[in-house]
């Protein structure tokens, strides 16, 4: 038998993978990983994002969900949005 990434069990060959640019696992862990987690988000009727309310919320205030803590910060604050940090977790 012959050496190689293709001869060995499915386990130990997935976490041998050289890992993709920017993360500790291989193509074949990353794709596990991202499709079970999708599956958990999409399937969790508490997840923030499934609520049909935030449709309602669009449509009749103009506002989504999806802003920054930085964003919020400058919304409410009189502070323009270019003196905040790109992180406002992170002093400068």
């Amino acid at each position: 038998m012959s050496g190689g990434q293709d001869n060995v069990e499915a386990f130990v060959g997935a976490f041998s993978e050289p890992h993709v640019a920017g993360s500790e696992m291989g193509e074949l862990n990353l794709a596990i990983w991202r499709k079970q987690f999708a599956a958990l988000r999409d399937g969790d009727r508490f997840f923030y994002a499934n609520d049909p309310v935030l449709t309602t919320i669009k449509q009749k205030y103009g506002i989504t969900y999806q802003r920054t803590l930085g964003q919020l910060i400058s919304l409410n604050t009189d502070v323009p949005a270019g003196q905040l940090p790109a992180n406002v977790f992170f002093a400068p």
